[in-house]
């Protein structure tokens, strides 16, 4: 949506605006890069292995789920993003958010991450004007489970499920899940006006700083709640 709205703004400065959550400013723009904002509170970052680490022990090019201590009174807070070392910037690291720690699918042992499909979907939809784009469980006409991408955008690409089915099939869990026919192949659903459904649809209880817009969704039924063009 922003750089839609930067298309029709021709000379206007978009700046993006860091990770900012909440409960807490994570990073801030500076100099064309986004350094932790080592003086707004106290961040810890947690690898892989579980082992939480300070600003000035983490490694370019790995990533770590974000813990913030705030002088609020959030002791520890676990904000549920990961981020990325992109490098530092002087003796602070620069980030980039790559999704939410909790946002796993997992209908036959696939464990999808958010961050995962994310990737996938930046690479195959790289140039295109994307309005929405969302990977959803659903199960086809046989009640078998499998994935459709609900996707808003002008120009559809060739082969697209294709293309998809065998970025995701880089997951080994994924790719053996497809191979045992446990899973159907993903489908491809062209949307209408998604990102006002989504927003407004019931499964989302709190108020609009409560949702988090992500690659993939591992509930059910958006089949029902997005308005569909055909598959």
């Amino acid at each position: 949506p922003a750089r839609a709205l930067a298309a029709r703004l021709p000379g206007v400065r978009f700046q993006a605006k860091g990770l900012l959550a909440t409960e807490a400013m994570v990073s801030l723009p500076f100099a064309g890069r986004y350094p932790l904002a080592v003086t707004a509170h106290v961040f810890e970052f947690v690898d892989d292995s579980g082992r939480a680490r300070w600003a000035h022990e983490v490694q370019e090019g790995k990533r770590y789920r974000l813990l913030v201590t705030t002088a609020g009174g959030l002791y520890r807070y676990d904000l549920g993003d990961r981020v990325e070392v992109t490098g530092r910037l002087g003796g602070t690291p620069t980030l980039r958010f790559v999704g939410r720690a909790g946002g796993i699918s997992d209908l036959c042992g696939e464990k999808l991450s958010d961050a995962f499909v994310g990737a996938a979907l930046d690479a195959l939809l790289a140039g295109l004007e994307v309005e929405f784009a969302m990977l959803a469980p659903e199960r086809d006409g046989s009640g078998r489970p499998g994935y459709v991408l609900f996707l808003e955008t002008a120009w559809m690409p060739d082969a697209l499920a294709e293309r998809l089915e065998a970025r995701l099939a880089e997951n080994p869990h994924y790719a053996q899940a497809r191979w045992l026919g446990q899973l159907a192949p993903v489908v491809v659903e062209p949307v209408k006006d998604a990102q006002r459904a989504y927003l407004s649809a019931p499964v989302h209880r709190g108020g609009l700083g409560d949702i988090k817009p992500a690659a993939l969704d591992a509930r059910e039924g958006w089949r029902r709640r997005l308005e569909c063009r055909g598959t």
